[in-house]
């Protein structure tokens, strides 16, 4: 046996392996999610559109890429995958660049208005993600927001979020994303769900159908468990924290 990550082999394979399957990797594929990033991710963004911005595992950069669409030119993103990183470049999203997430936090402390993580957190093992977390902590401005997106173990289909990816390591509910986010500092967390938007024919059926369907998912675990505020039920969700002025 070698000593190689099996993460990083992965991941320098990781659009052969697993991006090229799920998304159509071109400029129309990427501007046709921008409708879904608006819905899920723009109400988070600055109101400064010079503010210092951060995508941590930004992929092929279709975050950063909706954010420089909307206006935010000093948006950016890093990721380990080299795959990855050559798609945004040959997609000629700027501002991406490959490289180690924690190496790049150590770098700029006090800096970033806001940092995001979009299905990043839960490839890190769990001893990582408190140090990780500090690190993004002491890597924003004061007064800057951190957001994460993972898969949610509360969700019916959380487990196909958790397992359809080898580099996950597990998943989170609404509780214990915020009981990860205070630890490291943060305030305010809010949590929400991340359903379906509404860009068309087929997604507004399936919002309609969600609607339908939530509140059964809330009589269940009424029923099972007893019921307590504060649950998601979509296959992810959005945790954000504040760092305190």
């Amino acid at each position: 046996m070698n000593g190689v990550d099996y993460r990083q082999r992965l991941y320098d394979s990781y659009v052969t392996g697993m991006a090229a399957f799920v998304r159509e990797l071109s400029p129309d594929g990427v501007r046709r999610g921008f409708p879904i990033v608006a819905k899920t991710i723009g109400p988070f963004l600055p109101a400064d559109k010079g503010a210092d911005i951060l995508d941590l595992g930004c992929g092929y950069g279709a975050l950063v890429a909706y954010m420089q669409s909307a206006g935010y030119r000093k948006a950016r993103g890093i990721d380990r995958s080299p795959e990855m990183v050559g798609v945004a470049h040959k997609l000629g999203i700027e501002g991406i660049e490959q490289g180690e997430l924690s190496s790049f936090l150590q770098g700029s402390r006090s800096r970033w208005a806001l940092i995001t993580a979009t299905d990043v957190i839960e490839h890190l093992r769990k001893d990582e993600v408190l140090p990780v977390l500090d690190m993004v902590f002491a890597a924003l401005a004061p007064g800057g927001k951190f957001l994460m997106q993972v898969p949610n173990g509360m969700s019916k289909y959380g487990r196909w979020e958790r397992y359809n990816d080898f580099t996950h390591e597990f998943g989170f509910d609404a509780r214990s994303a915020r009981q990860c986010l205070m630890a490291a500092g943060f305030s305010c967390v809010r949590v929400c769900p991340v359903g379906p938007v509404v860009h068309g024919a087929a997604s507004a059926l399936r919002w309609l159908a969600w609607k339908l369907w939530e509140p059964w998912l809330k009589l269940s675990l009424a029923v099972e468990a007893g019921w307590e505020g504060g649950h998601v039920f979509t296959p992810n969700l959005i945790a954000v924290g504040y760092k305190p002025e």
